[in-house]
Order: structure tokens, then sequence, then C-alpha cells
């Protein structure tokens, strides 16, 4: 009868483990793939993101890059805003066609040829705008529907 007892013993210690182990793989699996679901939803945000603020750094650096007087303007070529930077011999057009932020980089003074352009990042849209005190303001929209927005002051005056 003794016997009998172990021999039970032994196979419900044995259920427990297995039982403690199905719970502990359970959870685990779980949290794994509620981890793998907020890592994709951080990662399309990040990306989607991406280009708006990509755009804005851009025009920034070139800004304050070319901020010498007169160099940086807001013209309209044939229908399209463009921010011209001049530099030297040089003249570097931005500008929004076709669902891209470009970049065309042409002698100074040459007629711009858009279809040459380099496309940079894709929006939904992007303006740009020379404001009366001096400043620029640049809004560009990324493809979730997101704003971002800076204005830059030119600070040289020689």
């Amino acid at each position: 009868m003794k016997y009998k007892l172990n021999k039970k013993k032994y196979l419900i210690d044995w259920l427990f483990t297995l039982a403690l182990f199905c719970v502990f793989s359970t959870t685990a699996l779980l949290v794994m793939l509620t981890g793998t679901d907020i890592y994709k939803k951080i990662t399309i945000n990040t990306e989607n993101s991406f280009s708006g603020r990509t755009a804005i750094s851009f025009i920034a650096k070139q800004v304050r890059q070319n901020d010498n007087s007169d160099s940086i303007s807001v013209v309209d070529f044939d229908g399209i805003q463009t921010l011209k930077l001049d530099d030297g011999e040089f003249s570097t057009y931005i500008y929004y066609k076709d669902g891209f932020l470009s970049e065309l980089f042409s002698l100074k003074g040459a007629d711009p040829l858009f279809v040459s352009g380099q496309p940079l990042v894709a929006l939904d849209s992007f303006e740009m705008e020379q404001n009366s005190d001096g400043t620029y303001t640049f809004t560009a929209q990324d493809n979730t529907g997101a704003f971002s927005t800076i204005t830059l002051v030119i600070n040289s005056t020689s």
C-alpha cells in the first residue's frame, strides 16, 4: 500500500511541474506578442514622422549654412514656389513638386530645370513663406498628416 501512495505522489509532482511549465510558457508567449505589437507601432510612428522632421531639418541646415545678406529668397519659377540659396557662383533651389521635396544645384543666373532636381523626401505638402519681418516659415506635412513647422531668422547683415 505504501508503494501505491509514493507512485501517486510522484505523478502529482510531475503534473504540477508540467502545469507550472505550461503557465510560464503561455505567459512568456503573451509578453513577447505584446512587445512585438508595441515595437511595430513605435517603428511605424517613427518612420511616418521621419519625412516631415527630416525635411524641416534639411531646410534649417541649408538656410543656416547660407545665412548671408541677399543670398536667401523665396521665389516663384513657373508656378513652383522655390527657396533660392545663392552661394558664390552657384545657386541651390529647394522646392516641392510631385509629392517630393527636391533640391536642384545649378550655376548662378541659369534658369532652373526642375525635372533635373534630386528628390529628397516624400511629403504630402510643403509650404514656404518669406514674412514681412524678414523671417522665413516652412511647413511640411508628412504621409500621416502630421505637420512640422519652423520659422527661421536670418542673422547675417553682410
